[in-house]
């Protein structure tokens, strides 16, 4: 059951159960099998993961001094920060000159940048967490003036893009979500009334919440998910504010689980002034190092999803340089890991978080030639 809270009153969702690329149907063997195998998956989510390569090899020195531009939809998501200088550093290795636009989470901001990206030369351009559909004039410009655009964090990547875009960077996210509801059904045993907080102009938040929905609904239909909505541009303030107010209007919540990891301080600010740091728990995706050290401390925070961050901007590069190279379209998946105090390096390297060997940016060097 989803009660979503739209500023007063209660409006029942129900969101529509769709699978995930690697999701099994709960058995109707009882909650206690249920239980049982979502222990299982969440532990094999646990292991070691490795390096998923976008394509065949390029030679990027074709596209060298090609100017190349990241647009987030707000640099104040530390997520959104780290892709983006993950994006600068792979276009230098890749002999490309990158730029930068801050969408500060307004629409108008979004459309801003695009526009200026498109008078000032660009020859590519990557989007970071924004809806196509917010910026379809610039997107068409783009289209008609032959500059290709990545969009990540925006769709699972089993979507279609659009034809204004040219390839998607994602994990699998129906695994995150998947795994994020697994943990919780197994460490209460089935008994989870989740609190999920949302900003719905941020369309990928949407995609998790159907997504973490639909796990629940194989899984545990007995669970519940409230979900919250909190204004992103005001997220220090409106998020912490909000969580306050839910729980102690319903003390039957047991679960936070928050759409970036940037959100977790807020979050865990908002459970200590209801008095709830005892009674809920919280979990999170994004793998930011903030949030490592806080499982790390064992303060509050249980369980992080390590999306490899920087991992999204190096994809982005390879996915804009096989643009324009006019190689056909395709879309890049990160790989992911599950973390909790049981198997997290005491490092904040992305490479030994995720046991990776090489390390990723050793072998995107390798597939573009790059000495």
């Amino acid at each position: 059951m989803v009660a979503l809270l739209l500023g007063v009153g209660v409006i029942a969702l129900f969101a529509t159960a769709c699978g995930g690329s690697d999701e099994e149907s709960a058995e109707a063997e009882g909650p206690a099998a249920n239980v049982a195998q979502a222990e299982q998956r969440v532990r094999e989510s646990m292991k070691p993961t490795g390096f998923a390569a976008p394509g065949d090899p390029i030679d990027v020195s074709e596209v060298e001094g090609s100017e190349v531009w990241f647009i987030g939809a707000t640099l104040a998501i530390p997520f959104v920060a780290e892709v983006a200088a993950s994006f600068e550093e792979a276009a230098e290795v890749a002999g490309m000159i990158p730029s930068v636009c801050d969408g500060k989470g307004q629409v108008q901001d979004w459309n801003r940048c695009m526009n200026q990206a498109l008078t000032s030369g660009a020859d590519a351009i990557a989007i970071q967490a924004i809806d196509p559909r917010f910026i379809e004039q610039p997107l068409q410009r783009a289209q008609e003036m032959g500059i290709p655009v990545i969009e990540s964090g925006v769709r699972p990547l089993e979507e279609e893009v659009p034809e204004t875009i040219y390839g998607n960077v994602n994990p699998d996210l129906a695994a995150v979500m998947g795994r994020l509801a697994d943990y919780a059904i197994w460490q209460s045993e089935g008994d989870v009334h989740a609190l999920f907080v949302i900003d719905p102009t941020i369309d990928i938040w949407n995609s998790f919440l159907e997504l973490l929905q639909a796990q629940f609904d194989r899984v545990c239909p007995r669970c519940e998910l409230t979900v919250l909505e909190f204004d992103v541009a005001q997220l220090a303030t409106d998020l912490p504010r909000k969580i306050t107010t839910e729980l102690r209007r319903d003390p039957s919540i047991n679960w936070i689980i928050p759409p970036f990891g940037g959100a977790v301080v807020h979050a865990i600010e908002g459970m200590r002034a209801a008095d709830a740091l005892d009674r809920v728990r919280l979990v999170a995706l994004d793998g930011i190092a903030a949030n490592l050290d806080l499982i790390r401390e064992g303060e509050v925070l249980e369980a992080d999803i390590m999306l490899a961050i920087a991992w999204h901007g190096w994809a982005q590069i390879d996915l804009i340089a096989r643009a324009l190279l006019e190689e056909p379209k395709l879309n890049a998946r990160i790989n992911q890991r599950f973390l909790t105090e049981q198997n997290l390096a005491p490092t904040n390297d992305v490479d030994e978080i995720l046991g990776m060997e090489p390390p990723f940016r050793d072998q995107f060097r390798r597939l573009w030639g790059v000495e």
